[in-house]
């Protein structure tokens, strides 16, 4: 019973010792560079309807991935003509009640959008493009913005 004891102690020592390990990416680059990162995260099976034209990332991740999954959040913001938004409208889904809410990266990019545009633009299933559930939003003046995030 004694080496049970100790063996649970050592093993919540590790673990409190462990603490989240948790990282954020954020691509950088020229505009082609990050509109090719941006386009790899597209569904294998989903052809975007027009190209980018600029794109910025930033993913979070939450855990060390030893101790359970990680999660990851990652906020997509990327820009396509303005004469396209119908063709990607198109192609998006009505969204999950399962969506998150809004959210922003902890660095608050200027192209990330606010709370307040957030609240006047329609959200759309993030499973329409990418394989990761969430919400995407886009705007008329081709401004494409994803939420999404693994559980």
């Amino acid at each position: 019973m004694a080496k049970l004891a100790a063996l649970l102690a050592s093993v919540a020592v590790t673990i409190s010792g462990c603490g989240p390990q948790n990282g954020t990416i954020e691509i950088s680059g020229t505009t082609a560079e990050r509109v090719a990162v941006v386009s790899r995260l597209f569904s294998s099976d989903t052809t975007p309807p027009s190209d980018l034209q600029d794109a910025h990332l930033i993913e979070l991740q939450f855990g060390d991935g030893q101790l359970g999954p990680s999660d990851i959040q990652t906020f997509v913001w990327a820009k396509v003509a303005p004469s396209d938004v119908v063709k990607w409208q198109s192609v998006l889904k009505s969204p999950p009640s399962s969506a998150p809410a809004y959210d922003t990266p902890p660095s608050k990019p200027k192209w990330w959008l606010s709370k307040n545009t957030y609240d006047q633009l329609d959200k759309f299933d993030s499973r329409s493009i990418f394989p990761r559930q969430g919400w995407i939003a886009i705007d008329d003046d081709g401004n494409i913005y994803a939420l999404t995030f693994t559980q």
